[in-house]
């Protein structure tokens, strides 16, 4: 009997693991995701971060723009069509559909658990070092 509940727990922790990539939300409501999780809707709508780039103005270069970080998502509709889609964090990306009837209306990050900073001139950019903050709200 000490085995049954030793490998019946050992399978629940392997569940809940599994799990942690993706999350459930609410529309209107702040949520977390990074580079390959998924985060579903209470109506079946999904997102999915497929690609992370960084085109923030280059070290050391004059630009006229500072630029933003492109967000690539893979959304799949509660009917199950999917549909690539792109936007940005620069505030004129704000507003952009994802969802019929459902819009991008924030969004912030975190690299390397610093808000809003992105590595300078000291090393490459890690996709996997990216939160995304989002929130995705009625139109």
């Amino acid at each position: 009997m000490k085995y049954v509940i030793i490998l019946f727990s050992l399978c629940i922790i392997s569940l809940s693991a599994c799990s942690d990539n993706e999350e459930t939300s609410k529309y209107g409501e702040e949520f977390v995701i990074r580079l390959d999780e998924t985060v579903t809707f209470s109506d079946g709508n999904s997102m999915k971060v497929t690609e992370i780039r960084d085109e923030f103005c280059c070290c050391l270069c004059l630009c006229v723009w500072e630029g933003q970080l492109v967000i690539e998502v893979e959304t799949t509709n509660a009917s199950g069509e999917i549909e690539n889609k792109s936007f940005g964090s620069a505030p004129n990306q704000l507003g952009r559909d994802i969802f019929d009837d459902y819009v991008v209306s924030s969004i912030n990050y975190l690299y390397d658990n610093e808000p809003d900073s992105l590595p300078l001139c000291e090393g490459e950019f890690d996709p996997n070092k990216v939160e995304l903050i989002m929130v995705i709200s009625k139109k």
